[in-house]
C-alpha cells in the first residue's frame, strides 16, 4: 500500500528524534515501509532536507531547546510535498496548520502506519 502511494521506491521518511531507543526502533521497524533517515535536531533535518527528497517528515515535538513546529514550517517551505507529522505526548489544542498528522506517544507501529498510509 505505502509503495502504491510512492510509486516503485520506498518513500524516504525522515525522523526528527532525540531519544536514542526511538532512534534505534524506528528503521528496524519501519524497513519494509520506507527509507529512514534519523537525526537528533533540526539544524540536522534542515541539512538533510536541503540534500535530499522527504516524502515523510516526523518530528518529535519536545527536542532539546527547539522548535518542532518551526521546523515542520522551515520543512514545509522548502519540501512543500512532504508529508508533516507531529508527534507529541501533550495535548496540542487546536493542531497547528503546518502540521498535517499527529502520533501521540507512546507510538506503536500501527499508529505510525496509518499515519504515513492516509
Amino acid at each position: 500500500m505505502v509503495r502504491a502511494m510512492w510509486g516503485k521506491s520506498l518513500p524516504r521518511l525522515l525522523l526528527v528524534e532525540d531519544d536514542p531507543l526511538i532512534l534505534r526502533a524506528f528503521p528496524t521497524l519501519l524497513s519494509a515501509y520506507a527509507q529512514v533517515e534519523c537525526v537528533r535536531s533540526a539544524a540536522e533535518a534542515l541539512a538533510h532536507a536541503g540534500r535530499e527528497r522527504v516524502d515523510i517528515a516526523i518530528v518529535d515535538r519536545e527536542m532539546h531547546g527547539e522548535s518542532a513546529l518551526e521546523l515542520l514550517e522551515q520543512l514545509a517551505a522548502t519540501q512543500p510535498r512532504a508529508l508533516r507529522v507531529l508527534m507529541t505526548g501533550a495535548s496540542l489544542d487546536p493542531v497547528p496548520p503546518v502540521v498535517q498528522r499527529l502520533l501521540r506517544k507512546p507510538v506503536e507501529l500501527d499508529d505510525v502506519l496509518v499515519a504515513i498510509r492516509s
